[in-house]
């Protein structure tokens, strides 16, 4: 990156008049040449091997982005992504031994640093660099722990640092966006595989070791997998190996068409997981990447019609006499809405919530009791011991939770504003999407305002989304691409908007 992005127009000009003229196509399909299926997948079972404490992964992980690098960067970055950020796949901290953001950091630091800045990257650098003094001055000042004990939690919130990894990895080359799409199209559908055999044949945590790294008590590794057999139980696998479809609903919306046996793949994952909210994040955020009024109404018309078949589906076959859940989780979600509107006391909120609830009023009530709705607790280690950083919750049935840290929640908004208090959050909304307008009039520059609103639902229905590491890498992924697929080196290359 050698001049502002703003001379983005000057090169547009330069390009051939039957580069400028041509006409827009139809939508295609995602295509993958069958040498990029086998390696994607060796470099998908080599993290799961990873996630499954087997050290020959780590291996395999190291060489086979080594390979990706010098023969394909976008697919490098991708990769990159998927081993800092776990998803499902591995749990770093516990695998390499020493967790990613310990190292991922300072790279990132120093890449910044290296960088051959335009315009944009500058005010990215300046607008993350305020927004990480901001945290770190928050924290020393008003945090309830010590800043060793909030220095790792504080490392996953700050993660957003990865963008610096893509754009220097595309150091003198050009990005294709189509390629990147095209390629994190292809491990998506190896995802979705891997959680519909894990899910329902090997019925256990083997292909996607982590989406339940800690069930009951028991570490599922290579020489000792979880694993309950084609007629065992059939767990629900959670669903942090599904949450990159976020960066593929905007080029579905506009450019790609999926064939059937690929609808059905997501399908199946998505039942696997059986977690409705990522499911609706992704429905609303595909029809907001439609870009028009008429597409909104269409679409959104056929989303409600297909909630509404899967709710009474789903209500009728009936409901988990343990966890009050309905199959899908689809219908008890619903459900958790008419209760709490008839709600008449935090009891019934509490019930109505599915936990959730319960985790959030006993510590908001706390918070504005002790005068820090403004400020925060900063970082709270979840096994705190200090009595203040402590919250007495009388709405939860068993007694093992009724004492938590005071954010100890799943609501990723409510848990920022127990972390850093109103001030902190409204930072947090402004830098998050306040970014957006550093990439202002560059193509593609709604991609990334599509990815951050579907990262932002993954929060409400209780994941970390933008408040960790597996949810920042995706956001920042995207805002990189941005920029990359805007370097005057890469409109040189590949001019087109649409698929080649």
């Amino acid at each position: 990156m050698t001049e502002t992005l703003s001379l983005n127009q000057e090169h547009r000009d330069s390009l051939s008049p039957g580069a400028q003229s041509a006409a827009p196509r139809g939508k295609v399909y995602f295509s993958v040449s069958a040498q990029e299926w086998i390696w994607n997948l060796i470099f998908m079972l080599s993290l799961s091997l990873t996630g499954l404490a087997m050290p020959l992964g780590n291996l395999l992980v190291v060489i086979l982005l080594i390979r990706a690098f010098k023969v394909n960067r976008e697919a490098f970055v991708f990769m990159l992504m998927l081993t800092l950020g776990g998803y499902a796949m591995s749990e770093p901290k516990y695998q390499w031994g020493v967790n990613h953001m310990f190292y991922m950091f300072p790279v990132a630091i120093l890449s910044m640093c290296v960088l051959k800045k335009s315009l944009p990257v500058k005010q990215t650098i300046i607008a993350y660099g305020a927004f990480a003094a901001f945290t770190v001055v928050m924290c020393v000042l008003y945090g309830g722990e010590s800043m060793y004990t909030q220095l790792r939690p504080m490392l996953f919130y700050l993660s957003f640092c990865f963008f610096a990894l893509p754009l220097v990895s595309f150091s003198g080359e050009g990005f294709d966006m189509h390629r990147f799409w095209n390629t994190a199209f292809s491990f998506m559908m190896i995802m979705c595989a891997f959680y519909i055999i894990d899910g329902y044949i090997i019925r256990g945590w083997v292909l996607v070791p982590c989406s339940w790294i800690n069930y009951e008590g028991t570490l599922s590794t290579w020489n000792a997998p979880v694993a309950y057999g084609p007629f065992g139980w059939t767990p629900r696998k959670y669903p942090p190996g599904l949450y990159p479809f976020a960066l593929l609903l905007y080029p579905m919306a506009k450019y790609y068409r999926l064939k059937w046996w690929q609808w059905a793949l997501i399908a199946g994952a998505m039942c696997a997981s059986r977690t409705s909210t990522i499911l609706f994040s992704l429905v609303v955020g595909f029809i907001l990447a439609q870009g028009s009024f008429k597409r909104y109404v269409i679409y959104g018309i056929l989303a409600v019609s297909a909630f509404v078949g899967l709710y009474y589906v789903d209500d009728a076959m009936g409901y988990s006499s343990e966890t009050e859940q309905s199959t899908m989780r689809i219908a008890s979600t619903i459900n958790q809405f008419f209760d709490l509107s008839e709600a008449q006391d935090d009891e019934d909120l509490a019930e109505a919530g599915t936990g959730r609830m319960a985790q959030v009023i006993p510590s908001v009530e706390y918070t504005f009791s002790v005068g820090r709705e403004w400020v925060g607790f900063g970082f709270v280690d979840p096994d705190t011991k200090i009595p203040s950083l402590i919250v007495e919750n009388e709405l939860v049935a068993n007694p093992e939770f009724k004492y938590q840290a005071v954010n100890n929640v799943e609501v990723t908004q409510v848990k920022e504003f127990l972390t850093q208090g109103f001030i902190g959050l409204a930072v947090w909304f402004a830098f998050i999407f306040g970014i957006c307008r550093i990439l202002r009039g560059m193509r593609y520059a709604r991609y990334y305002t599509n990815v951050a609103i579907v990262l932002m639902l993954y929060g409400i229905g209780g994941f970390d989304s933008w408040f960790n590491f597996p949810g920042i890498l995706i956001g920042a992924m995207a805002f990189a691409s941005v920029l990359l697929a805007n370097k005057p080196q890469s409109l040189e290359e590949y001019p087109r908007e649409e698929p080649a």
